[in-house]
């Protein structure tokens, strides 16, 4: 909007040194030729047409006078930013030369009016291009920024939930430790108990305290099993994982996410790793797809672990198969971690959008 009120600022002021001075007709002319020449100079992307306008100009003021009132304009344009300083010099140096050209045939009084009109539209134009470069300037900065804070937001998140595994680490430490505790004391006081229980029935045959001896003892089993159960709940980790799983789906109602899970042993490393993979898979899902179901299978296998995931959904254009090729923050954080586990990881969207994962058990 600013260039194009400058432009129309100096061509009124060009017009009005113009039309005193020179026939109507001429006049015309010569604002038609100058109008032609400006709009191929501004709409081209190539800035040495703004060279090339200053050298033509040269030529047809040598021939039409009128048209050198228009040399402000011409200067204008010759402040092009796209333009080299060699390139300016030489446009500058064409200017002169038509205003040499020129001189000689208008009163004098026009002539040094219409030099201060020339030098007040080169200022005019080195201004308009520096508030230009200003403004570029400031919008990459913004848009810098802008990244900076989104990388800031995603480290975060992923400190955040970084924290939250540690947490739930030391959690599974904690309960493992008690699981051990429970295990070496109260177990074996409870199996020393029951022992001693079965040699007092065996050596005093005491029908009286037999039944109540036999309900103590099987008490005692009981206890025993419960604690067995307690300790191997406390120690098993998969549950864990498995746990998790169904935690953070269970408040997903779209898609509707179907868990199918076989493992019987996996390491804590592992379930790290897997767990914010699914996760991500998920937010995927829920911000680019219109799947309405989901299926996540875990499986173990002898020599390595398995998960898929899989959704029934039609990605936008934008989101082409080509353009899965880990150019994403989240996709590039699900290779690195298969990567770290020296797994395999491949990511397909011909059919919905599914993610194939195998981690081998001897690198782990």
């Amino acid at each position: 909007m600013r260039y194009l009120i400058e432009k129309i600022i100096l061509f009124l002021l060009c017009l009005i040194l113009l039309l005193p001075n020179f026939e109507i007709t001429v006049c015309a002319a010569a604002s038609l030729l100058i109008l032609a020449l400006s709009s191929l100079s501004y709409y081209s992307d190539n800035g040495r047409l703004s060279l090339v306008t200053a050298c033509l100009t040269v030529i047809f003021v040598w021939y039409l006078s009128a048209l050198g009132m228009y040399l402000p304009i011409t200067a204008y344009d010759t402040t092009d930013r796209k333009l080299t300083k060699k390139e300016k010099l030489i446009s500058y140096f064409c200017i002169i030369a038509a205003y040499a050209v020129l001189f000689p045939r208008i009163p004098f009084r026009l002539g040094c009016l219409l030099m201060l009109l020339i030098l007040a539209a080169i200022v005019m134009g080195r201004s308009y291009h520096m508030f230009c470069q200003l403004q570029d300037t400031i919008r990459r900065n913004r848009d810098h920024d802008r990244e900076l804070q989104l990388l800031l937001e995603q480290k975060n998140a992923d400190l955040i939930e970084k924290s939250h595994y540690e947490i739930e680490a030391a959690t599974l430490r904690e309960r493992n430790r008690i699981a051990r505790e429970i295990h070496d004391n109260v177990g074996h006081l409870l199996t020393r108990s029951i022992l001693q229980i079965g040699a007092i029935n065996t050596i005093h045959k005491n029908e009286q305290l037999t039944p109540f001896l036999d309900q103590v003892s099987q008490t005692l089993n009981q206890a025993m099993d419960t604690i067995r159960t307690s300790v191997h709940n406390l120690h098993n980790p998969e549950t864990n994982l498995q746990f998790s799983i169904n935690s953070f789906i269970c408040g997903i109602s779209q898609p509707k996410i179907h868990l199918h899970y076989k493992v019987e042993k996996i390491s804590q490393t592992l379930t790290y790793h897997l767990l914010s993979i699914i996760k991500e898979a998920i937010h995927n899902t829920i911000r680019h797809s219109n799947a309405d179901c989901m299926q996540i299978t875990m499986l173990e296998h002898p020599q390595f672990y398995q998960l898929i995931i899989e959704d029934n959904g039609v990605l936008p254009e934008q989101f082409s198969p080509s353009g899965y090729n880990g150019s994403g923050m989240g996709l590039l954080s699900m290779q690195e971690r298969i990567l770290s586990l020296h797994g395999t990881i491949e990511i397909t969207t011909e059919h919905g959008f599914r993610i194939f994962i195998s981690v081998p058990k001897e690198r782990l």
